[in-house]
């Protein structure tokens, strides 16, 4: 076996040790025009009185690191109930929402949905879209009036400036059956586990054919549910269906939409937290994937290196924010639910993953490099990569195919030598991208 960069071991293990700092920016200064009513900020907001009552509805597999801040958020936006379905996990997810159910109680459901790997033999490659349809028509069955919103850990409903919760917002659109929602990417965090917008800047890349949604369902449509899909619900009858601004949306089968959003007019979004950091990025392409188990990393979906990196002219920006409450708010709920030492042992399991990930057989390595390169590429371990396999140069074109990747990523010799320097021990570094590019 060979082992990762001393040096990114270094890294991503410390990365853990300190708590995140959150830096704040000021909350957009165009008013609202949706309806506002009357609401408490301390803790959250109230959940109590008469108003339209949301369901959010997710899966989790190996989420322990990441699910406290999310229940957290969606408790403080005025959710009434979250159902989460665990499965194929093996970190201490079961640990973290115990802890979490002493302080919610039957508003927060943890079920086990182990049980759809058992419909075949090996793994269900559809347990996400199966896991999904199972919890909503279970809601269903128990009588639940709620609407529902299906989302993943990595997504977190927000009203921009944190103004309304989730049913005020509701309360002030025109009359709807389902409600579609926008992703906004939040940019990577340089600093792993920071806390959800605590970087306070999100994009969304308008080159792209289309934009993803998540969706919002009245109960009363359920049972003309044709396929539940995540991203939302095909329907046999026609339904109003808005977008985040009250104006009528008609998404395609699959969820998205051809037309981007225009970032400073929507009330609403999904903060899409996809890549977090380079730590959790990396480790999340060390994950098993059952979609393809032959696969020793995570298909080509995309890299580290973001789109705003090549489609800078194309790129859109906004800014949002949570009052300090926010974040002392979720403080709170850590300490009160004690889970500072679940979270760091958590935390810990995710580094060392990430710094796993090429701890591999070289000759799996070289069988799989485009996709090493690819998942690699924009991080840390890219040049450890280009380190390991350097000396495997002088074999077939491997030289020649890990150049043309580097060219066509726009990294030159140039570039590479620069960040070789920034390494503690830069001379294997600078060797390595030397025998890469210069001919002999």
């Amino acid at each position: 076996m060979l082992g990762s960069s001393t040096l990114f071991k270094k890294l991503t293990l410390a990365s853990v040790a300190g708590e995140s700092n959150p830096s704040y920016t000021s909350p957009p200064t165009k008013p609202l025009k949706l309806n506002q009513k009357t609401i408490s900020c301390l803790g959250g907001f109230d959940t109590l009185k008469e108003s339209k009552k949301v369901t959010v509805v997710a899966l989790a597999k190996n989420e322990a690191a990441y699910i406290p801040e999310w229940v957290h958020h969606h408790f403080y936006f005025g959710v009434d109930k979250i159902v989460i379905g665990i499965n194929r996990t093996d970190d201490n997810t079961d640990e973290v929402v115990q802890c979490l159910n002493r302080k919610y109680g039957d508003r927060l459901e943890v079920i086990n949905v182990d049980f759809i790997d058992k419909s075949i033999a090996g793994f269900q490659p559809r347990l996400q879209q199966i896991g999904y349809a199972y919890l909503v028509d279970r809601e269903h069955k128990l009588g639940s009036k709620n609407e529902i919103l299906v989302l993943d850990i990595d997504e977190f409903w927000f009203s921009i400036g944190a103004k309304m919760s989730i049913s005020d917002y509701l309360e002030g659109l025109p009359s709807y059956d389902i409600v579609s929602f926008h992703w906004v990417f939040e940019f990577p965090n340089d600093k792993a586990f920071s806390l959800p917008f605590s970087g306070g800047q999100g994009y969304l890349d308008t080159s792209k054919e289309k934009y993803f949604v998540k969706t919002l369902f009245k109960p009363h449509i359920y049972d003309d549910v044709e396929i539940f899909a995540p991203h939302r619900p095909k329907t046999s009858k026609q339904y109003v269906r808005l977008d985040a601004n009250g104006e009528v949306f008609e998404p395609y089968q699959k969820g998205f939409t051809t037309e981007h959003p225009d970032l400073n007019e929507l009330k609403s979004f999904i903060l899409h937290r996809i890549k977090r950091s380079e730590v959790e990025y990396l480790a999340a392409q060390n994950k098993p994937d059952f979609t393809f188990p032959d696969k020793v990393i995570r298909p080509r979906t995309n890299s580290y290196r973001n789109s705003f990196n090549e489609n800078g002219d194309n790129i859109k920006t906004t800014q949002f924010s949570m009052p300090d409450e926010y974040f002392a708010s979720l403080e709170r709920v850590l300490r009160e639910c004690e889970l500072h030492e679940p979270l760091s042992r958590a935390r810990k399991k995710i580094a060392v993953q990430a710094a796993s990930l090429l701890d591999k057989d070289i000759a799996v390595i070289k069988d799989n490099l485009t996709d090493f390169l690819f998942k690699t590429n924009g991080t840390y371990m890219f040049l450890d990569l280009i380190k390991l396999i350097s000396v495997y140069f002088n074999e077939s074109d491997l030289k020649t195919r890990v150049r043309a990747f580097c060219l066509h990523n726009k990294m030159t010799h140039e570039s590479l030598i620069a960040e070789s320097k920034l390494r503690v021990d830069e001379s294997p570094y600078v060797k390595a991208v030397d025998a890469l590019f210069v001919t002999n």
